[in-house]
């Protein structure tokens, strides 16, 4: 039993060698029809980074031929753009699940204009100093009305995805508020 267990481990170290040596990267899974997490955290790291949907799988090709490999598949363009999608219900899961506990946390709105388009960036911090993006949207106006209609409609996002329909993080986003600020304003303590 000992003989066929060695052997066992010997082929399997050689097939994981033979992997090793191929020139091609597995990036999607045939079978399964969908693109490996690490292909996709490189998806996400590179549009993080700014590169465009249109470009991501060149920068991927580029930087395989530098150390001599070839991926399998690399996402198209529009693969790219429903992987960003994917990435912001992962990032808004992640606000459900953390940001909602967070409690003495502040409000952050800061607006924009680009090629006259108007939007709004809505961050928070927490006691300990972290950051979070909560969005970034288009806004009509700044008024008061249209920057807390546009803010319930984040909120409702991240209960869309954390998938409770009784608003349970939302209502804990907004409970644990304690002030709120501007661009136009000082810290107003709620």
């Amino acid at each position: 039993m000992d003989d066929l267990q060695c052997n066992s481990s010997y082929l399997e170290q050689l097939l994981k060698d033979e992997a090793a040596l191929s020139k091609t990267v597995v990036t999607f899974d045939e079978e399964k029809r969908t693109y490996s997490d690490r292909c996709k955290l490189v998806v996400f790291d590179l549009l993080d980074k700014g590169v465009t949907a249109a470009h991501v799988s060149e920068v991927m090709e580029s930087v395989l031929h530098l150390v001599d490999k070839e991926a399998n598949r690399l996402p198209s363009r529009s693969t790219v753009v429903r992987l960003n999608l994917e990435r912001l219900a992962l990032a808004q899961k992640q606000l459900g699940a953390v940001f909602a506990e967070k409690e003495d946390t502040t409000l952050m709105t800061d607006e924009t204009s680009k090629f006259g388009q108007k939007y709004m960036g809505y961050e928070a911090t927490d006691a300990e100093g972290n950051n979070y993006v909560l969005a970034v949207r288009d806004i009509e106006t700044k008024s008061a009305e249209n920057t807390l209609n546009v803010f319930k409609e984040i909120l409702q996002d991240i209960d869309d995805v954390m998938r409770r329909s009784d608003d349970e993080v939302s209502k804990s986003v907004l409970q644990h508020i304690s002030a709120t600020m501007s661009d136009r304003a000082a810290t107003e303590v709620g």
